[in-house]
């Protein structure tokens, strides 16, 4: 029996000082295989495979002998389910499974929870009209941060994904039935990017505002009419954009924003482009709100540095605009501005880039 253990221990040691690790490189200098016949040849030198567009049902489960293998790109073919064996590759960071319509996510998500060193999940383009509640299962993959389900059609979230505490990038961009917010949106603590650009989105919930790290937060294209109070606690707000709304009103505390340095108040939005003439769409939703007061409010955020008011049939603006100390940058384009409040406002503003 001693011998037994003995031995055992031996082959333990052995197989660690003999035990090849991952070569270190920067996943953006590794060569793309684009091929798994290809990948094969080098099996352990390969650290990135992009396996789009090939038409796939299934995936062969020779990719698991890819041990090193740290990107999946699955896009455009027509998987319906993440199979078992995708769990053994223990180095996977990015696995993105764009363009797969059929997939099947509530059977897939058990699998992906098991991919422990997963960073970024990329679910764009699948014509989903849910997300399962199971999505819980993701905040297993404590290295998780991005989770992108742009593009789909999806109509709500789930509250468990409220439970992924570790996302910092959570992109939900074009889904134009996605009406409102799960309150555990919330819950997301960690959060960096929230971008809700396209959707139909009528209310953002109070509970946004716990996002203490949140700096970056895209509410373009939606059909909010105004903000939460108390958004000011979100200390770190840098950019902020609230294109394309039909906003009424603004939080009383808006001059209270500690960290605001962009803030996009766009009357209309670029909807694509013609495919004949290749000339921008543009769609114009009206911003409805006391542009001297808001304009005064804004002079007191010290922080400012680019302001953009484009097409919001302003005919000049308040005094108070001289106040922005350390803005950098003024958008004003589309705007019935004549020469004369043109000179006024440069005057107002001499070190700032102006763009009319």
């Amino acid at each position: 029996m001693k011998n037994n253990i003995l031995s055992i221990i031996f082959s333990v040691i052995t197989a660690s000082l003999f035990a090849q690790p991952m070569e270190e490189i920067d996943l953006h200098d590794a060569p793309i295989f684009n091929s798994i016949e290809d990948a094969l040849k080098s099996a352990d030198k390969v650290h990135r495979l992009n396996l789009s567009g090939k038409k796939l049902k299934e995936l062969p489960e020779n990719i698991k002998k890819l041990v090193n293998l740290q990107e999946l790109k699955l896009d455009d073919n027509d998987l319906k389910v993440v199979p078992e064996f995708i769990s053994e590759l223990k180095h996977l960071e990015i696995l993105s499974l764009t363009g797969n319509p059929g997939i099947d996510l509530e059977k897939s998500f058990p699998v992906i929870a098991k991919i422990a060193t997963l960073r970024e999940l990329w679910l764009r383009e699948n014509k989903l009209n849910l997300i399962p509640s199971n999505i819980e299962l993701l905040a297993k993959n404590i290295n998780l941060e991005l989770l992108h389900l742009g593009s789909n059609q999806l109509k709500t979230l789930p509250e468990s994904i409220g439970k992924i505490k570790t996302l910092r990038i959570l992109d939900v961009e074009m889904n134009l039935q996605l009406s409102k917010l799960p309150i555990s949106i919330g819950e997301l603590k960690e959060l960096r990017e929230l971008d809700l650009e396209e959707n139909a989105i009528t209310a953002v919930p109070v509970e946004i505002t716990k996002l203490k790290n949140l700096y970056d937060l895209d509410l373009q294209s939606n059909k909010i009419v105004g903000l939460p109070e108390g958004m000011s606690k979100m200390k770190s707000l840098r950019h902020l954009n609230l294109s394309g709304n039909p906003i009424h009103s603004l939080p009383s505390d808006l001059s209270a924003f500690p960290s605001l340095e962009i803030l996009e108040l766009n009357s209309s939005v670029i909807m694509g482009f013609d495919p004949i003439t290749f000339e921008e769409k543009e769609e114009e939703i009206k911003i409805d709100i006391d542009w001297n007061k808001t304009i005064k409010q804004l002079s007191e955020i010290n922080t400012l540095k680019e302001l953009m008011l484009d097409r919001n049939h302003l005919t000049e603006l308040p005094a108070a605009i001289g106040n922005m100390k350390h803005l950098e940058r003024l958008e004003l384009e589309g705007n019935p501005i004549d020469e004369y409040h043109k000179n006024q406002i440069k005057r107002w503003l001499p070190n700032v880039r102006i763009v009319f």
